[in-house]
């Protein structure tokens, strides 16, 4: 798991980032949904609420931090992946796999894109994902 940017994961102001804080995509919406639609209870609302308040940072074209409003990180940081695993089928017909993160405190931290042959990511076809627990 890549931590590229602790300060701006902890909502610190940062001034070398390349990406600025913006709103999250509608497919990044779904996912978090997708995800919480299979936890239970005590998560999933947590999660939800995470999804709320939550502004995105791009860190790399493969992984997407997140920021809460008022949610300072654990430190030392430390993450774990929702127990749901994502497939998304890319614009070629390969197979991406998508791990969303917490924190430590079970709080939304991090979502991975993982293209298994090594080629670019191209276009996810993020209507057509798929979700198993």
């Amino acid at each position: 798991m890549l931590h590229t940017n602790t300060r701006i994961l902890q909502g610190m102001p940062s001034h070398d980032i390349a990406s600025p804080l913006r709103t999250l995509h509608a497919h990044e919406r779904l996912l978090i949904e997708a995800v919480a639609a299979v936890l239970p209870a005590d998560p999933a609302a947590q999660l939800r609420a995470d999804a709320g308040v939550a502004m995105a940072v791009d860190e790399s074209t493969l992984l997407v931090g997140f920021v809460l409003a008022g949610h300072a990180r654990p430190t030392p940081p430390g993450d774990h992946p929702y127990p749901v695993d994502i497939e998304v089928p890319d614009a070629d017909g390969e197979a991406l796999s998508i791990i969303l993160f917490a924190d430590e405190d079970g709080r939304l931290l991090q979502l991975e894109i993982i293209r298994w042959d090594d080629e670019a990511v191209r276009a996810p076809k993020w209507d057509e994902a798929t979700y198993a627990v």
